[in-house]
């Protein structure tokens, strides 16, 4: 099966969109991700390179998962730069992140 999840549209179902994530986590399909298109592409790959994100490349989406510390919770997912570039995301829940 193939699924497009497109987070700028419309219609985009936060929930809708986890649980199909989730639902293929489980199933162990293949997953990938990618970041830009649309709109002003060099402020969309400035802000993309600020926190180590490649604008218009794919990435292979590992896992995902909702952690939980009491009533709140945040869902995460774990890619992979399958050509392992020099930049490396750095924002919240990243490798270095205090939030873990």
């Amino acid at each position: 099966p193939v699924n497009d999840i497109d987070f700028a549209a419309r219609d985009f179902d936060s929930d809708v969109a986890w649980a199909t994530i989730i639902s293929a986590v489980h199933a162990k399909l293949p997953m990938g991700a990618s970041c830009g298109g649309g709109g002003d592409e060099a402020a969309l790959a400035q802000a993309y390179r600020e926190v180590g994100l490649v604008s218009n490349h794919i990435y292979a989406l590992l896992d995902a998962r909702t952690l939980r510390d009491g009533a709140h919770q945040c869902r995460v997912v774990q890619l992979r730069n399958p050509w392992a570039s020099e930049r490396e995301w750095n924002g919240a829940w990243s490798r270095r992140s205090g939030l873990w």
